[in-house]
């Protein structure tokens, strides 16, 4: 898999038609060997894929006054990403996207709810707002943004339709109490990705590479689940790369962008890039450094699941402190044979006070990587320096620790009719409920 993001586009959407999304985000194995999946349907509407953010009580308290300039929201979406909800919402409020704050983002095909927090200097908005796929309320203001250190994990609801196994209960009770003993590969879900589009982590390499073509037309011209009429337009621009072709189909709002400078700029690429927002170029050279931890990890647990990691060589992993919730503590320490001595490290681990991690490539992890990360990125022809932009430092990734594995709570399953299975559970900060399903579901549909 690792040449097939290489391909120039047109060959990658060919071969993106006959690969399996999991290979295409470098998901390579799961986390147990004795896997028993049961076979259901997932999202048969946005509905059975609900998911709310928890935050702190104390941070809610801190925004139950009326004093600041930070309103706090709480905002639903329906049937869109997080950054699309975010720049509709800058158009309707008329403000800059960047004094938009979010913690994480969330599925597009799902019922989704999450805090925002918006910057208005002498400016009063709205208490609540609704549109077709839209609503937000206020919660509060203050005198902060919102901070990832008050987010402690997420809420799912999940419905399961067109269960056809008769032993599909039996089966989940073996997989609850699993993850309750062991957890689960903490790998990066589809949607960091791109879910029907699973493109990001190729712009990202493509731009770390500065191989500013591939990128765009990886980014506008690769088609995902669309209209006939936009697939034929893209292929063609894939084919021939005659911008014109693009500029009669209907767009997203950064596809729109980038047509709009090549028509008047042919083929300057880099600048076409460089116009779209930083975060959004961030996301994709960050989506490059999580399809390389899943790499890791798949390897790491090719073996013997992820019960045989803690075998694996001690020397090269972090240790990180854990919530409450499960959740990293931004405290990071670096095993050793002092730490070992002072710390009963494996009871630590044991009894979910702290976990193992690895760092994630970026611009600040070049003597913090792991052997195998560094040999991944090796074959890609890339190094830590490249994750910092040059031209748009705002844009740049240093890189991050992140558990390799993760661990649920308050996991319940629920008969709601003969072939109809509800699941709820509350999963930390950072970890997927899609990489957590895929464990339990072999999906009749995506």
């Amino acid at each position: 898999m690792i040449d097939t993001i290489e391909l120039e586009p047109l060959k990658f959407y060919e071969k993106l038609r006959e690969t399996s999304l999991d290979h295409v985000i470098g998901l390579l194995g799961y986390s147990y060997k004795n896997r028993e999946p049961i076979t259901a349907r997932l999202r048969k509407s946005p509905e059975d894929f609900y998911v709310k953010e928890v935050i702190s009580d104390e941070f809610t308290q801190r925004y139950s006054s009326n004093n600041g300039n930070y309103f706090l929201y709480m905002l639903e979406k329906k049937e869109l990403t997080t950054f699309e909800s975010i720049i509709r919402l800058s158009k309707i409020l008329k403000i800059h996207i960047r004094d938009i704050n979010y913690l994480g983002l969330k599925d597009k095909n799902a019922v989704t709810e999450q805090y925002i927090t918006i910057k208005a200097n002498k400016k009063e908005l709205p208490e609540r707002f609704e549109t077709d796929r839209i609503k937000f309320r206020l919660v509060g203001k203050y005198t902060k943004a919102l901070s990832k250190d008050y987010l402690e994990g997420n809420f799912f609801r999940i419905i399961l339709r067109d269960v056809s196994d008769s032993n599909a209960l039996n089966k989940i009770e073996r997989f609850k109490e699993l993850i309750s003993r062991h957890g689960f590969a903490n790998f990066y879900g589809y949607q960091r990705f791109g879910t029907t589009r699973p493109v990001n982590h190729k712009v990202g390499l493509h731009l770390l590479r500065e191989e500013y073509e591939y990128a765009v037309k990886t980014l506008i011209g690769i088609p995902g689940i669309e209209e006939s009429t936009k697939v034929e337009a893209k292929i063609k621009y894939l084919e021939n790369g005659n911008i014109e072709v693009m500029s009669n189909i209907n767009l997203g709002e950064y596809e729109k962008r980038i047509v709009k400078y090549l028509c008047n700029n042919k083929q300057d690429y880099k600048g076409a890039i460089m116009k779209l927002h930083p975060s959004l170029i961030r996301l994709f050279i960050e989506a490059f450094s999580c399809y390389v931890f899943n790499l890791v990890v798949s390897e790491m647990i090719r073996e013997s699941g992820i019960e045989g990691i803690v075998g694996l060589n001690e020397e090269e992993f972090f240790i990180v402190p854990l919530s409450k919730h499960f959740a990293q503590v931004e405290a990071v320490a670096k095993i050793n044979e002092k730490l070992k001595k002072t710390k009963n490290l494996k009871n630590e681990i044991k009894e979910r006070r702290a976990a193992l991690a690895i760092a994630t490539p970026g611009y600040l992890t070049e003597q913090l990587i792991t052997k195998e990360t560094k040999k991944i990125i090796d074959l890609f022809k890339v190094d830590t320096s490249m994750f910092f932009i040059k031209e748009k430092p705002e844009a740049s990734y240093p890189g991050q620790y992140r558990t390799i594995i993760s661990y649920v709570k308050e996991f319940y399953f629920n008969e709601l009719s003969s072939n109809v299975i509800s699941l709820t559970f509350f999963l930390p900060r950072g970890s997927f409920a899609t990489v957590l399903l895929r464990e339990l579901v072999n999906q009749e549909t995506t």
